[in-house]
């Protein structure tokens, strides 16, 4: 802790991220290997994937307002193949699914990261009362 108003770093955020970039890595692997590559459903897992990392790293109301962009351009594409273009001729779950996905997974990946920083702060309470707490070397009593 660097001084009386700041959070003390946090590692997890560190590692979490790691995993999801190279999470986002072997996407873009198997993406690049595939013969029928969907674009689109390659930009939205990456998209998923960056919106999960936001909201671990900036908690579930941020993370949840970035779904709601990701969702409204999602949808209006949708909606902009279906009705204009015709690109989009019958509305398959692989399609809605993403509508689902982005908000859910932002809510849940802010709910972790909160969780884990209230698991934290317990533990640093938990070693200040620790060391209050000594034992007497004649006795063999705590005090």
């Amino acid at each position: 802790m660097e001084g009386k108003d700041k959070l003390p770093v946090r590692k997890d955020r560190l590692w979490f991220n790691l995993i999801m970039i190279i999470w986002l890595a072997i996407l873009v692997l198997v993406f690049a290997e595939s013969y029928s590559l969907n674009f689109l459903q390659f930009l939205m897992s990456g998209i998923l994937i960056l919106n999960i990392i936001f909201a671990y790293s900036f908690g579930v109301l941020h993370g949840l307002v970035l779904a709601l962009f990701f969702v409204f351009a999602y949808g209006s594409y949708i909606v902009y193949g279906a009705v204009v273009t015709g690109e989009i001729a019958e509305l398959r779950v692989d399609l809605i699914m993403w509508l689902f996905a982005v908000p859910l997974t932002a809510y849940l990946s802010g709910q972790l990261s909160q969780y884990v920083m209230s698991l934290s702060m317990q533990s640093g309470e938990y070693e200040a009362l620790r060391e209050k707490v000594t034992q007497d070397d004649l006795t063999g009593f705590l005090s």
